[in-house]
């Protein structure tokens, strides 16, 4: 599904997937199967976004903010090639479409590095050294450990909105206390996304829901933003899950 919010952003979208195609120039056609696969992806389609719609909210700057979804759109590609390779003996076969998923992969996080270096954002390395170590714990769970949807998506694609509100909050020089605030909305959202599609997790997705509902509202008593695109995001969603009988007002 493609929120309604990311209309705002079509400028700003078209530019993010001209960096991240610029990066991946001389492998285009290798990963267009890929990418093709990605079209209809949840959080392929809503992360960057999102990225562009929370560093918008704390007042960082329109370049910056379409590095920074490219970098987390790049780090949501990296570990899509990455999750091909399900263990280590799999990962050891001489199957060149499997290596070159590895090598792609591996040379995603590369730039994500230099990317970050570049827009002199290095302070943030130690998030993403985090998330990544969360998601590949995650991925573990999910293929050794056999675990359910739920608890699969809190590791693998939680973190990457979590990281990217965090990330955002950071760069605004928000105190330790609000930082964590704001990682906490992004963790939220990004359940309440992921979880929407499956009507039998309709009910956790609503409690997600009205937690960043009630976050938003805590930090917007400070920030004193009227009608922005992130409490338009946090509307959208409960519009979209919560029943008229169900109703909580940001």
């Amino acid at each position: 599904m493609e929120f309604v919010f990311t209309r705002e952003y079509q400028s700003e979208l078209g530019a993010v997937d001209k960096v991240f195609e610029n990066g991946l120039r001389p492998w285009l056609d290798d990963v267009y199967s890929d990418l093709c696969e990605l079209e209809n992806d949840n959080t392929w389609k809503n992360l960057p976004g999102l990225v562009l719609c929370i560093y918008g909210y704390v007042g960082l700057n329109r370049q910056l903010a379409i590095i920074m979804a490219d970098i987390f759109k790049t780090a949501y590609f990296a570990n899509f090639t990455h999750e091909w390779v399900k263990d280590v003996e799999e990962g050891q076969e001489h199957n060149q479409e499997m290596q070159f998923k590895i090598l792609i992969g591996d040379y995603a996080f590369g730039r994500i590095l230099k990317l970050l270096v570049e827009v002199k954002a290095d302070c943030l390395l130690k998030y993403f050294a985090s998330m990544m170590s969360e998601i590949n714990e995650g991925m573990v769970i999910k293929y050794k450990l056999d675990a359910g949807y739920h608890h699969t998506i809190r590791k693998t694609k939680a973190p990457l909105y979590a990281t990217a509100f965090l990330t955002a909050a950071h760069l605004a020089r928000t105190d330790e206390v609000g930082r964590e605030l704001y990682r906490q909305m992004g963790y939220n959202i990004g359940m309440a996304i992921e979880l929407m599609s499956n009507p039998r997790l309709r009910p956790e997705a609503q409690v997600y829901v009205h937690k960043s509902e009630e976050i938003f509202e805590q930090l917007n008593q400070q920030n004193k933003v009227l009608n922005s695109n992130l409490e338009q995001v946090i509307k959208e969603l409960h519009g979209i899950l919560c029943t008229e009988d169900d109703i909580a007002v940001v």
